[in-house]
């Protein structure tokens, strides 16, 4: 259910850039899919994540940066199961799930007489992430956390017609959150995003 619903959060977004006014600010709004790799969720098998935002830009056309709002969803499940000795068979689902916000500064390069569009940018993340254990019996239970860290990321687009993009994207955050049920230890829930980018610029 909660994957239905930022799905259809981000198909109305979607729906609602074209109608976006025209001014003197240029504007772009990127909608990203791919992966992301978590590496302190390996031990979890939760470390391979759908990932799922919207990357928007917003400048004047004279300005030598443009101002950087990201949103990025990402989510991966997996089924435990096995026989103990002590507490027999067992089977359960953990779940997890990130929401990272980004502010930063975007550069696009535009070459003349091409559609190719280069970019790089970076900032500040945060972070919130939530760890779900059903069993299929007595319930689920979650643990939630927030971080704050940063973020880095590139890619490259090509301009279709008058306003529509497509190309592709990879991007790194660093968020470390610390889990008070689960102890001391800190886990960076960044992680690296690479996938395909569709949107609009104006």
């Amino acid at each position: 259910m909660r994957r239905l619903r930022v799905a259809f959060l981000l198909l109305l977004i979607a729906l609602m850039v074209p109608a976006v006014p025209q001014s003197d600010m240029k504007k772009s709004f990127n909608f990203f899919i791919g992966q992301k790799q978590i590496d302190d969720l390996e031990d979890l098998d939760l470390d391979k994540q759908l990932s799922l935002g919207v990357e928007m830009s917003f400048g004047g056309y004279d300005w030598p940066v443009m101002l950087a709002v990201d949103i990025m969803g990402s989510v991966a499940d997996e089924e435990i199961f096995g026989d103990d000795y002590y507490y027999g068979y067992y089977d359960y689902d953990l779940e997890s799930r990130t929401i990272e916000v980004d502010f930063g500064v975007r550069k696009t390069w535009e070459i003349a007489g091409s559609a190719v569009r280069p970019y790089l940018g970076a900032g500040i993340a945060g972070a919130r992430t939530e760890l779900e254990i059903d069993d299929g019996f007595f319930g689920s239970e979650s643990v939630d956390a927030n971080g704050f860290g940063f973020w880095f990321g590139g890619g490259i687009y090509w301009k279709l017609g008058d306003s529509f993009n497509l190309g592709l994207n990879v991007r790194h955050s660093t968020i470390d959150v610390e889990f008070d049920e689960l102890g001391d230890e800190d886990i960076d829930v960044g992680g690296w995003h690479g996938g395909l980018l569709l949107g609009w610029g104006f």
